[in-house]
């Protein structure tokens, strides 16, 4: 079976922390037997047109990006033109020239558009996934976007989603019932993400105190992400437990904003500011902490809250979009409502001056990821997905599942 991915994200060269779920569904699928090609936008001036990243030909198409998102650029409309004709010439030739079997386009908006065209011009079925921003910011809206967004849904032979949230937001576009599919991105790898990893390495890299309650948020820095919530409130933890500390990882466009609020706060070295961080190097980061913490304003799924409870880990987040589908609200972490800030602070001080209650939630978090979120229940329920759409059989003998043990292994 061959497949051409077309994504709006994908990593900028090998390690790169873009896109990297996409990269990661590709390599799962590729271990099983599946060819796929990527089709991507160049984001970055001196990212190659064509290149192969271990194994995967990726191909990118230009579109006059400053490093951003289409939808965070701006002048959009100005650049659309340029991102779809060249989206679309680069799908068809990818497509021909793999003899790709099906494409599987990543985000209904913009590139969910791509691939359906592309499917039309050569013949071949196309699936789409909804990650979440595609359709509870762009899906919704009034006007030529929105009716896109209805018109792809309508238009491809399944569609994933990762949540019952945004499960029902797809149906309220249009996409017929029937046709939806639900696969929690493309899981955890649960051998790596694990209790037993050691984070010692990271405290002594960052100077933080061994008696230290450590909070870990890491994201791409947006104002999405509220990383202003984030330090305000971990500011008011500090007042009632003074040895905590905020590691946060991550970088983007808030990073400014948030060193300048960070000094104004007067956090000094209890904060560390770590920066990006390889997706390889994350299971450190998260053995590392005590807590994690996601205040997301808006969130499809967070796949980093996975990984958090994989990794044995008790949360706090927003009761936003596919939150409340992933954390059992009491038990594996404690959510808050979307404007709450003070819910979110009491939420924050309650875990992180709870000692019993973190090692309880941590442990019900990775009981919970062995049962929901391995990798292989999720790259199965694609692999079904690609198999009813082109008519192919089921292959007889069950694939090995994935390990579930807390043991780490080579990668």
């Amino acid at each position: 079976m061959r497949v051409c991915f077309v994504t709006q994200t994908f990593p900028d060269w090998a390690g790169s922390p873009r896109g990297v779920f996409i990269k990661r569904l590709a390599d799962l699928l590729q271990a099983r037997g599946v060819a796929v090609a990527v089709v991507a936008p160049r984001m970055l001036r001196g990212s190659p047109e064509r290149e192969v990243i271990e194994g995967i030909p990726v191909y990118r198409f230009p579109f006059f990006s400053d490093g951003s998102l289409l939808f965070e650029a701006k002048r959009v409309p100005a650049r659309m033109v340029a991102y779809m004709m060249n989206g679309l010439l680069y799908t068809v030739a990818a497509t021909l020239y793999h003899r790709c079997d099906l494409i599987h386009a990543h985000w209904v908006v913009p590139t969910g558009l791509l691939g359906l065209l592309a499917g039309r011009l050569t013949g071949r079925p196309v699936v789409a996934s909804a990650h979440g921003t595609d359709l509870l910011v762009w899906g919704r809206k009034r006007g030529p976007v929105g009716r896109l967004a209805s018109a792809t849904l309508r238009g491809v032979a399944r569609c994933t989603v990762n949540s019952p949230a945004i499960a029902e937001v797809a149906i309220q576009c249009g996409l017929q019932r029937e046709r939806l599919v639900e696969v929690k991105e493309t899981g955890v790898d649960l051998a790596r993400f694990a209790p037993s990893v050691e984070g010692e390495a990271i405290r002594r890299r960052y100077y933080i105190p061994e008696h230290a309650v450590v909070v870990l948020f890491a994201a791409h820095l947006t104002s999405v992400k509220r990383p202003d919530w984030m330090l305000r409130a971990f500011a008011g933890l500090r007042h009632v437990t003074p040895c905590a500390h905020l590691l946060m990882v991550g970088d983007g466009p808030a990073m400014p904003d948030v060193r300048r609020l960070a000094h104004s706060l007067g956090l000094g070295d209890s904060v560390t500011l770590a920066g990006s961080a390889r997706h390889e190097s994350m299971p450190a980061y998260f053995a590392a902490a005590d807590a994690f913490v996601l205040p997301s304003e808006r969130e499809g799924l967070g796949i980093v809250l996975m990984e958090a409870m994989a990794s044995g880990k008790p949360v706090v987040a927003a009761r936003v979009g596919g939150i409340p589908s992933v954390v059992g609200e009491g038990t594996t972490g404690l959510l808050f409502g979307r404007d709450d800030f003070a819910g979110f602070a009491r939420a924050l001080t309650e875990l992180c001056t709870d000692a019993p209650l973190r090692r309880a939630m941590g442990e019900a978090g990775r009981r919970r990821a062995e049962a929901e979120f391995g990798e292989t229940q999720q790259v199965d329920a694609v692999l079904r997905m690609y198999r009813e759409v082109l008519g192919v059989r089921e292959p007889t003998g069950a694939h090995s599942p994935q390990p579930a043990s807390g043991a780490t292994t080579e990668t």
